[in-house]
């Protein structure tokens, strides 16, 4: 086979601009940071990214449920906890209401007490999370699960969620 001068320039020529487009693009690359503009100048590469993308975004989600659950548990833990000591309280009071030598003023006094303890179960009862949901109110958290009224229990098994009134 014979090799033509004008075909000999002609692939010089092909070689010379493909390695200048090469050059264009690795420049490209350089400026903006990125590998991979278009999907198709590498598709496997856009789908690991993209792939990768998508698990990062996943992953930050569950960082994020983490932390809430971790959040809410501290503060269930928090509001049990101050729920036991008012509750000491009012069994120490009550006990010593009990006792047959106190006057009719001490009483009332006693009486004024648990009625602060009363509101101080209320409002610890009633604890709001970080995103203002109701902490004990079950799935219908954006209503309160107790509530002072002094009516009865009422149980909504629709709503699936208990009002309790003190």
């Amino acid at each position: 086979m014979r090799v033509s001068t004008n075909m000999f320039f002609s692939k010089n020529l092909d070689n010379v601009l493909k390695q200048q487009n090469e050059i264009l693009n690795l420049q490209s690359q350089m400026s903006t940071g990125v590998r991979v503009e278009k999907a198709s100048q590498d598709p496997f590469a856009k789908t690991t990214f993209l792939a990768s993308n998508e698990a990062l975004t996943m992953t930050n989600q569950f960082q994020r449920n983490i932390d809430y659950a971790q959040s809410r548990g501290k503060l269930i833990d928090t509001s049990i906890g101050a729920l036991t000591e008012v509750m000491a309280n009012v069994k120490e009071r009550m006990i010593q209401a009990a006792n047959d030598t106190l006057s009719a003023a001490d009483r009332r006094n006693i009486a004024a007490e648990l009625r602060v303890n009363l509101q101080q179960m209320l409002n610890t009862a009633n604890v709001r999370d970080e995103t203002g949901r109701f902490v004990f109110s079950g799935i219908t958290d954006d209503v309160p699960a107790f509530a002072a009224d002094g009516q009865s229990r009422n149980y909504d098994p629709v709503a699936g969620n208990a009002l309790y009134r003190c």
